[in-house]
């Protein structure tokens, strides 16, 4: 399923801070993540992977929780930063670093 937000639309400035700000006409690549890990109010992240086919293994894309206090959520927490509830950040392809170094922090609104 491909997404397509307008603008006006309820994502569509997220979406776009999270593309790198491209002006009308302009390209820029999308930098690799495993996926996207948002925060609910509750403080649960809801983690969905873009699934792929490294190594002759093909996986599709699923989603999961994680809850505050497990290993997983602070494990989750080091690799992206820290979130606020409704912010949403793309997951690093590098195991090491932050999403949050050189990317923009979004919000759903």
């Amino acid at each position: 399923m491909v997404e397509s937000h307008a603008p006006g639309s309820k994502y569509y400035d997220s979406y776009l801070a999270w593309a790198g700000n491209p002006k009308a006409g302009e390209q820029k690549p999308i930098p690799p993540y495993r996926g996207m890990v948002s925060m609910r109010d509750d403080g649960i992240l809801v983690v969905t992977s873009s699934g792929g086919n490294a190594g002759g293994l093909v996986s599709e894309p699923s989603t999961g929780w994680l809850r505050p206090g497990t290993a997983a959520y602070q494990d989750m927490m080091k690799r992206v930063g820290a979130m606020r509830p409704g912010e949403f950040r793309g997951i690093p392809v590098s195991l090491e670093g932050r999403c949050g170094s050189g990317s923009a922090t979004h919000r759903r609104n």
